[in-house]
């Protein structure tokens, strides 16, 4: 409190001097922070109205003198004052202060006042402005003055002779700086009081529209020091001596061209910050008028060129700052949006074009203020593209080309350029076409449109690079979002989905979303690129040839020949061609941009209609030599097969699509197929699907003609080379359904395909009766047999017809779909033969046809919905479907229906069923036999190899367990009266009996404790020969070299067997029953052969019964 004591005594006490006063208002400035708390209020109470005596009791100074600094100390206190509630009671104080410093004081006081007017207006004026209409007033009328006094002030400091320029001691109504304070200001009172600025503001207009327009000297070429500076500065030296001499001093050691030069650099400084200020203060002047475009059209009107005129001035004078140059774009872009933007422009279109007139030379306004420059440049371009020349345009589309281009810039800026490039082909294209261009005007127009061209395909390419990182960046962002957002969710609290909703996306999201944008503007717009080009070239190549004729005419005497209203189709230029084989590239690579967004097929739909405008030639020319890139992004990214669909059904160029495919497919992607479940292989079907498609559109059969038979060729080779086949009968079959489906014959492609007709059903029917042909494979081929490309009479001549029938029957008896195909194909041939030659030709299966027709009809046959067709069948045959009746059905026979050896299996709880083994013995006995019939061991030739060794013995123990089930061997299980050699369990009893050589124990015959009944004969000699069979096995065994390690032990103890049962007196077994064919041949000989092996007969059978 003491401090607060002395500081307010220095501005009470009369006896303080200018000097303490001074002090004391820098030492509560030095210290105003401590002031802005609680205490505000009372340091406001104790000194605001000694600080504004200390201005309102001095009178103005414009001279720098010590009451000056004291005014300009106390003004900066009041300026820093906070703009609160707190300062309200003194705001009308504060206002009347403000506005005298205003009308009386000198710059530098003034300035401050004005900032000051501007902060208490801002933040307590704002809030209730009743009352203080006359301090508008009063404002607006002290702004008028100092632009109405703007012409003196300038001729002041500009003029032919110059009297002095302004500083911080001129007068307010004199001061440029004062001047370029004015417009922020009388904007916020505009704003505050609308009413009273309708009525006063257009009085102002024509004085700043003036100050603004006024050219004043450049920066670089600063006028010279005026007489009266250097007779002034001369009358200060010889002053400055005299008052030297007088004190004594010695003279001042400085030559006469030092002090000159000393006052020119002094001058100039002067000048140029007098000119920085008079550009500022311009500047400013001229954004506040833009932005009262739209409020006084009409009292702008007639300043509105001068106004452009100067704007474009101050780009190329103004200083080379940041905050000016802000300025200025801003002014600038307030004029493009104005009404009268195509008028303002007209005339200044050259400074528009000229290179660094908006961005300036200095590095940081080319760092800070480039995207809005060149958004700036944009839409001045837009507005007044139509009044460019060609060479404008030019010098636009070049500036344009640098834009997309630089990485620099922001999508969003990029992406205007793009569409500002777009805009600009409907000028060049209507360039080309006006009647008074003359050639070198159609070429610039043709060149310019290629090089929009080129800039779009550089853009792609060098997104297509920069698009995988974008994209893994945006997905990683938004995947973080999502799990927060999914955190945060609660379904019991209203606020929380609130905030999630709010919450927007990441900076990744937004930058691949404005990414999108321009591959999207870009591919949208291609097309009219593209078909803008391709006109211009085919007139400008028409003019040429007009142009030749015409000279020719006129060297000839002859009269000139009119122009062709009809140009030749020639294709676009050969760089064109090439930009747009990199466009194909570069664009389908961008295509993950879209898929991001779950667009991708619109896009690819877009991307294909670029290419259905170019000629065919150039069509080919692009995708012959891309087509492997196509074919690899459609592998990778499903989405990109729209462009193929697409392509394929547009009727301009289909047909070359359809055929460049075909071929590359046919010479490169056939071989994916052997793995059918690959995605390469269902993509190449896919494919293929589409070529097909093309068979049925006009004209397409015959370019697709040679590369289909050597499609057909080639899928028929790797069916029989491949392990797997099915992937290609599967795209044979598409091809055939495609042709029988055409509504238009295809008489080319029968044609062509009929020399391979024979050799393609020898390769079907041989897989079909192949041993790998599986039921799948099986109705393939059948289906393919019938779908044979060919009309029915080639069939008939190249007599291939009585070879189907075979398929023909199979597809009876097959799926739905197959018995659909064959009633057709059967109906077809009933239709068009002639009956005995069909009859013929259907003579080995009319049983089975005529039994599958007769089938169709059950009321309980799953093909029900088919018996209408067999019916019209049967009905057209007539007599000749009962014929097949006259001779008997084909019938299995076996001359013995029993088994000779049978298992029983029981699977829990109860459920048994009989497997009869006699064909499982024979194919054994076979197997150990290499080279026999039906023996499927050992090569072509009959030799072994290592692994057949593995089988025979397999093979040869499969017999040995069969036989000793046939020959029911068995043990006494009661091991108390059993000799010591044969203890153990019954099959140790049994191995030590037969294998180890040792001598038989002495064993009481027992019965079977097994009977299952009295068996038949029949039964009885399907037992005795698998019996036969089986000891025939094992002794032919015997001899083998390969075998006859495990052959001979088993063999030795079967002949003891025997041996036994003979010495023990067994009786001979009955003879065969004579109604055994195939045993009364063999009879003799098997009562002579087979001595004593009755009882071995007799008791295999309840065991063979019994497994």
């Amino acid at each position: 409190m003491d401090d607060l004591a002395k500081l307010l005594r220095c501005f009470t006490d009369p006896l303080c001097d200018i000097d303490a006063r001074k002090k004391a208002t820098d030492s509560i400035k030095d210290s105003q922070e401590l002031w802005h708390t609680k205490e505000y209020p009372k340091f406001l109470k104790v000194f605001l109205e000694p600080l504004l005596a200390q201005l309102t009791s001095t009178q103005p100074q414009f001279e720098d003198t010590e009451l000056q600094k004291l005014r300009h100390s106390v003004l900066e206190v009041l300026s820093k004052l906070p703009p609160n509630e707190v300062l309200r009671p003194y705001l009308p104080k504060l206002l009347e202060l403000c506005l005298t410093i205003l009308n009386s004081d000198n710059q530098a006081n003034g300035v401050l006042a004005m900032r000051m007017l501007l902060d208490l207006n801002k933040n307590l004026v704002r809030s209730s402005v009743q009352g203080f209409e006359p301090q508008f007033v009063e404002c607006v009328n002290f702004i008028a003055k100092v632009y109405a006094e703007f012409q003196a002030t300038f001729a002041e400091a500009f003029g032919p002779n110059p009297a002095k320029l302004p500083t911080d001691f001129s007068s307010t109504f004199r001061s440029l700086k004062m001047v370029s304070e004015c417009p922020l200001p009388l904007m916020f009172l505009m704003q505050l009081f609308p009413v009273y600025a309708k009525t006063r503001v257009p009085a102002l207009l024509p004085s700043m529209a003036a100050a603004a327009c006024q050219r004043g000297p450049e920066l670089s070429a600063l006028p010279p020091c005026p007489q009266a500076v250097w007779e002034k500065e001369m009358e200060k030296r010889q002053r400055d001596m005299r008052e030297r001499q007088q004190r004594g001093q010695p003279p001042e050691q400085m030559s006469e061209d030092k002090w000159k030069e000393l006052v020119q650099e002094k001058w100039k400084e002067g000048v140029l910050g007098a000119v920085t200020d008079l550009k500022i203060a311009q500047v400013r002047t001229l954004n506040f008028l833009t932005m009262l475009m739209r409020n006084f059209p009409l009292e702008l009107e007639p300043h509105m060129q001068g106004i452009c005129s100067s704007l474009f001035y101050l780009f190329r004078s103004a200083p080379d700052s940041i905050a000016v140059r802000r300025e200025l774009l801003a002014a600038t872009r307030c004029m493009v949006n104005g009404p009268q933007k195509n008028v303002c422009f007209a005339g200044v279109i050259g400074d528009v074009l000229e290179g660094g007139v908006l961005l300036g030379s200095s590095m940081a306004s080319m760092d800070a203020l480039k995207p809005v420059s060149v958004l700036t440049f944009c839409e001045i371009v837009h507005h007044t593209r139509k009044l460019f020349t060609l060479e404008q345009l030019g010098g636009v589309v070049s500036y344009l080309a640098c834009c997309v281009a630089d990485r620099s810039l922001p999508f969003t800026t990029q992406s205007t350029c793009v569409r500002l490039s777009l805009n600009l082909v409907e000028c060049l294209y209507q360039a080309f076409k006006r009647p008074d261009s003359d050639i070198v005007a159609k070429k610039l127009a043709q060149s310019l449109l290629s090089k929009i061209l080129a800039s779009f395909v550089a853009k792609l390419t060098a997104l297509a690079q920069d698009i995988p990182s974008i994209t893994a960046a945006a997905k990683a962002e938004q995947s973080e979002r999502l799990s927060v957002q999914a955190k945060m969710r609660d379904s019991n609290n209203p606020d929380t989905s609130v905030v999630l909703y709010l919450q927007g996306a990441g900076e990744k999201e937004k930058e691949i979303n404005d990414c999108k944008l321009i591959v999207q503007n870009i591919v949208y717009g291609a097309k009219t690129l593209l078909f803008s080009i391709l006109y211009c070239t085919r007139h400008y190549y028409n003019i040429q040839q007009h142009e030749q004729a015409k000279a020719a005419a006129i060297a000839a005497g002859q009269p000139p020949p009119a122009m062709n209203a009809n140009p030749a189709h020639v294709g676009m230029p050969e760089e064109d061609v090439r930009t747009c084989t990199q466009l194909l590239t570069s664009g389908l690579a961008c295509l993950k941009v879209s898929a991001f967004f779950v667009e991708g097929k619109e896009f690819c739909e877009h991307f294909a209609e670029i290419f259905t405008v170019m000629d065919t030639r150039d069509f080919t020319d692009v995708f012959s030599v891309r087509m492997g890139v196509l074919f690899d992004i459609m592998a990778e990214d499903p989405d990109a097969l729209t462009v193929a669909a697409h392509l394929v059904q547009n009727s301009a160029v289909g047909r070359t699509f359809n055929a460049l495919l075909a071929r590359y497919l046919t010479e490169n992607k056939l071989h994916l197929l052997a793995d059918h479940k690959s995605t390469e292989a269902l993509l190449v079907q896919k494919l293929f699907r589409l070529v097909f498609l093309g068979v049925t559109l006009a004209d397409g059969e015959s370019l697709l003609v040679a590369t289909l038979v050597k499609l057909v060729d080639k899928c028929l080779k790797s069916a029989t080379q491949q392990r797997d086949p099915l992937a290609y009968l599967q795209l044979l079959r598409i091809l055939f359904k495609h042709c029988h489906a055409s509504r238009e014959p295809l008489p080319h492609l029968y044609q062509e395909l009929a020399p391979q007709l024979n050799a393609a059903l020898n390769t079907l029917l041989a897989m079909l009766d192949g041993p790998n042909c599986t039921e799948q494979l099986k109705s393939l081929l059948v289906e393919l047999c019938l779908l044979l490309p060919a009309n029915l009479r080639v069939l008939v001549e190249l007599v291939l017809l009585p070879r189907l029938v075979k398929p023909l029957a199979l597809a009876l008896r097959g799926s739905d779909e197959l018995v659909s195909l064959g009633l057709r194909t059967f109906e077809v041939w009933v239709d068009s033969l002639n009956p005995e030659y069909l009859e013929n030709a259907l003579s080995e299966v009319v049983h089975d046809v005529m039994g599958a027709l007769w089938a169709l009809l059950k009321p309980s046959h799953p093909m029900r919905p088919h018996a209408l067709a067999a019916m019209q069948l049967l009905g057209k045959l007539g007599g000749r479907n009962r014929k097949f009746l006259r001779d008997p059905a084909p019938l299995e026979y076996k001359d013995n229906p029993e088994h000779g050896l049978r298992l029983i299996l029981t699977f829990r709880p109860s459920t048994s069923f009989l497997v009869p083994l006699d064909r499982c013995v024979a194919l054994a006995r076979n197997g150990l036999t290499p080279g026999a019939a039906g023996s499927l061991i050992g090569d072509k030739n009959g030799n072994n190899t290592d692994s057949d060794k593995y089988y025979r013995g397999q093979a040869l123990t499969f017999i040995q367990v069969c036989l000793s089930a046939v020959l029911n061997l068995r043990a006494p299980e009661d091991t108390k009266s059993a000799s010591p050699d044969c203890q153990g369990s019954p099959l140790d009893k049994l191995a030590t009996v037969l294998l180890e050589g040792k001598h038989p124990p002495m064993v009481r015959p027992v019965p079977s404790r097994v009977e299952l009944g009295v068996k038949t004969k029949t039964q009885l000699v399907a037992e005795r020969s698998v019996l036969t069979s089986l000891l025939t096995a094992v002794i032919s065994a015997a001899g083998d070299e390969q075998l006859s390690e495990q052959a001979i032990p088993f063999c030795r103890s079967i002949c003891r067997h025997y041996a036994m049962l003979f010495a023990a007196g067994a009786k001979t077994p009955p003879p065969a029953p004579l109604m055994s064919r195939s045993t009364v041949v063999q009879q003799p000989q098997q009562q002579q052969q087979q001595q004593g092996a009755g009882d071995g007969a007799g008791a295999a059978a309840p065991h063979g019964e019994g497994g």
